[in-house]
């Protein structure tokens, strides 16, 4: 990100705050103490039966996906994301359930055979962020077709991997990674 911001920002981002794993999983909790608490990981819960509580006791209504509850998530993740470049966010959503044994794979897979939005909704999500953008459905969709970027930016991954891997070694990290 730092050298997409190099080359082509011409505005100064000195306020802007860049995270990464080494300060949110050595330097935070190692360093400086701060422990991350999880009550959730303290009781038994499931989808299902927090939806049917919140639904219950609050009136709560299911938006049909996760995060689809505001308007720019939807878009990026039901429209943008699938069409653009091939990423369905539903795939790890719903991973973690068939990992969790909240739901069957079969289902998942049923699931992912439909459009994460019907196409007459997602004209109205194109007009409706086009308008909260202040440009043009057509100045947006210019975007959404325009040709990928094949500019190569330098980037850490090789880091990132390599701290992964010492993390996975003295503990630090317990997620499955393939």
């Amino acid at each position: 990100m730092r050298d997409v911001i190099r080359k082509h920002c011409k505005k100064n981002i000195k306020n802007y705050t860049f995270t990464n794993g080494f300060k949110h999983k050595f330097w935070i909790p190692r360093v400086l103490g701060v422990r991350t608490v999880t009550p959730l990981n303290l009781c038994k819960h499931s989808k299902r039966q927090m939806v049917k509580t919140l639904s219950e006791e609050y009136g709560y209504k299911e938006y049909g996906q996760k995060h689809f509850e505001d308007l720019l998530t939807k878009f990026l993740e039901g429209v943008w994301l699938p069409k653009r470049f091939g990423h369905d966010m539903r795939r790890p959503q719903l991973s973690s359930l068939v990992i969790t044994g909240q739901m069957k794979r079969d289902d998942a897979l049923k699931i992912l055979e439909n459009p994460p939005i019907k196409e007459e909704e997602c004209q109205e999500l194109f007009a409706e962020v086009a308008r909260k953008l202040n440009i043009s459905k057509e100045e947006l969709l210019g975007y959404f077709e325009m040709e990928e970027c094949t500019e190569k930016f330098r980037n850490i991954s090789k880091i990132y991997e390599l701290g992964i891997r010492v993390y996975e070694l003295i503990g630090l990290e317990k997620r499955i990674r393939r």
